[in-house]
């Protein structure tokens, strides 16, 4: 196993983030905790300041050459490939064989690749597709049912086309691609832990996600056309980041969450939607939300089930008239944001034009922006952390 996390790191992980790595290989069935120590404690690589992994230029072209004498002269019966000469031909004449475990597409310029129906058809053992500033092109019949992350940024079918998904696949990572539509097979894989769509700018819906039970992360940002979230993704128990920034054309959403491990929401600048969802349960977990220019009108009750919140940012919400009482059950609020939301005028069982002086305002409170809140006319005293 160590020697597999070093070729792995010498072949395509210099200079990447150690936990993303670190994630990726463990979703390969390797120990790269361990590995990564290890090689640490040898002086084959070293972690960075700011998380990357470093290896030396030497040692990094002796980790290519272990792969090389796998096969000299016939590139398909590697373990990996990165070499661009390399991949080209794997890839265009078909010679790719069980042997490919990972390859990486790094052009020297933006150059494209233009793919057959049994591009990947012999490449049973691929767990890693990485592909970097290739164009590709043509058709993809089959996709491993072994892979396990697939980074293919720009992806520029309409649809993602696969006869047979790779059941096995854990991340997906796909941003700036041309999808309008992910595709009926894309509900079978059951594994995903993570998904990242952001600005696919054609993509125009999200579907059922209720066969997706292990998934930490999805990412929707800058979907300009999405416009509906399937209600499942209100009720994915493993969920812990949720993002759809900029969704200018999103209207449906969720209507009801439960989501138990859910740390971030984020639908900054979701300009259409009106409403953030009833929670029919306390979620504990949570500690950010921002939804910063949005139009809706009113904080549901059940805003205060977010009982660990820290961080709440409405600004510019310009449609919001009230706010729920609810949200004084909100006792570890640190930072709150109502910068120019100009219509609120209300809370809830108190009366207009006011901040209620018998509220009990989080003890945590260090941060309150009323900037622009033209209808309000006092607010109360305030807990002695706030700063600003």
């Amino acid at each position: 196993h160590v020697k597999e996390v070093f070729l792995d790191i010498a072949c395509f992980f210099k200079g990447e983030d150690k936990d993303h790595v670190i994630q990726i290989l463990e979703g390969c069935g390797l120990n790269p905790k361990y590995g990564l120590k290890v090689l640490k404690e040898k002086a084959l690589i070293n972690v960075n300041e700011d998380n990357s992994i470093w290896m030396h230029d030497l040692i990094e072209e002796m980790g290519k050459e272990i792969v090389r004498q796998e096969s000299p002269l016939k590139p398909g019966k590697r373990s990996r490939l990165w070499s661009p000469e390399d991949v080209y031909q794997v890839l265009t004449e078909g010679r790719g064989t069980n042997k490919i475990k990972g390859i990486m597409i790094k052009l020297p310029r933006r150059d494209g690749i233009r793919l057959s129906s049994s591009s990947f058809s012999k490449m049973i053992n691929l767990k890693l597709f990485i592909n970097s500033n290739a164009h590709l092109s043509g058709e993809i019949g089959f996709l491993p049912n072994e892979l396990r992350f697939i980074d293919w940024p720009e992806f520029s079918f309409e649809y993602l086309p696969f006869d047979s998904y790779p059941k096995k696949l854990l991340k997906l990572n796909m941003p700036r691609s041309y999808m309008s539509g992910l595709g009926e097979g894309f509900k079978s894989l059951a594994n995903l832990k993570s998904i990242n769509l952001e600005s696919c700018q054609f993509l125009t819906k999200f579907p059922d996600a209720s066969g997706f039970p292990y998934l930490k992360e999805l990412n929707l940002n800058y979907c300009i056309s999405l416009v509906k979230v399937h209600h499942s993704v209100g009720f994915l128990d493993k969920l812990v980041a949720l993002s759809l920034e900029g969704c200018d054309s999103l209207t449906s959403f969720p209507t009801r969450i439960a989501l138990k491990s859910v740390k971030n929401i984020n639908l900054r600048g979701c300009r259409m939607l009106n409403y953030f969802p009833e929670t029919v349960e306390k979620m504990e977990c949570i500690t950010f939300l921002d939804l910063s220019h949005s139009v809706i009108t009113e904080l549901p009750s059940s805003i205060g089930y977010l009982v660990s919140l820290e961080v709440l940012t409405l600004a510019e919400c310009q449609n919001l008239t009230n706010l729920s009482c609810s949200i004084y059950e909100l006792q570890h609020l640190k930072s709150v944001s109502l910068f120019r939301c100009q219509n609120l005028a209300k809370f809830r069982k108190w009366s207009a034009n006011s901040l209620p002086t018998n509220s009990n305002i989080s003890p945590e409170l260090r941060y309150l922006n009323l900037s622009g809140c033209k209808s309000l006319q006092e607010i109360p005293e305030l807990p002695p952390k706030v700063e600003r």
